[in-house]
C-alpha cells in the first residue's frame, strides 16, 4: 500500500505496517515510533464523500483518520491528517495496475517458455541428482534427461497448437 511504503521510506522513526487482514475493525495500519516506542492504529479513507469520514469517526472516534488531500481540506477534525495523496493520484495508480493486469492476461503464451523450462528442469533434478550420487552412469544420465526434455518439448507443443485454435 503507497502509505505504508510512504511511511517506511521517508528516514524517520515512525513505521508503518497493514494488518494481515484487509478488513480488520476500526483501522487498517499500525504507527509504531520506534523512537517513543508509542503505537497507534489509523484508518485509511479514500472517498469522494466525507460523510465517510465522519461515519468512521462515529463508529471509531479515537481512531485518527488518514484522508485524501481533497478530502482533508473539507473536513476539520482532530483526528484528520491529510495522507499525502490525491484522489486523482490514486485513480491513476488503480487504473495503471488494472491496465497492466488486463495487458498480462491477454499475453499468457508469453509465460510457456518459462514454464517448459521450469518443468523440465524440475523433472530432470532427480536424475541428475542420481547421477551426482553415482546411482546411475553419466550415459543413463544423458539418456533419460534427454527423453524427458523431449516429452516436454511434446507436451508444450501440443499446448501451443491446442491454444492456437480461435
Amino acid at each position: 500500500m503507497d502509505f505504508a511504503q510512504a511511511e517506511n521510506t521517508d528516514h524517520d522513526s515512525v513505521t508503518a505496517q497493514l494488518h494481515a487482514d484487509t478488513n480488520h475493525p476500526g483501522s487498517d495500519v499500525i504507527l509504531t515510533d520506534h523512537y517513543t516506542g508509542q503505537v497507534e492504529e489509523v484508518q485509511l479513507k479514500a472517498v469522494h464523500d466525507p460523510a465517510e469520514v465522519y461515519h468512521a469517526l462515529e463508529r471509531y472516534p479515537d481512531v485518527p483518520v488518514y484522508v485524501t488531500d481533497e478530502v482533508a481540506r473539507q473536513v476539520e477534525q482532530p483526528h484528520v491528517y491529510d495522507s499525502g495523496f490525491s484522489n486523482q493520484q490514486l485513480t491513476s495508480d488503480v487504473t495503471d495496475t488494472v491496465h497492466h493486469l488486463e495487458v498480462m492476461a491477454q499475453t499468457p503464451l508469453d509465460y510457456l517458455p518459462h514454464i517448459a523450462l521450469w518443468s523440465t528442469a524440475l523433472a530432470a533434478a532427480p536424475v541428475v541428482q542420481s547421477w551426482s550420487r553415482g546411482y546411475i552412469s553419466r550415459e543413463e544420465c544423458i539418456h533419460q534427461v534427454a527423453r524427458i526434455t523431449g516429452w516436454k518439448v511434446v507436451k508444450v507443443a501440443s499446448i501451443l497448437a491446442f491454444l492456437s485454435f480461435p
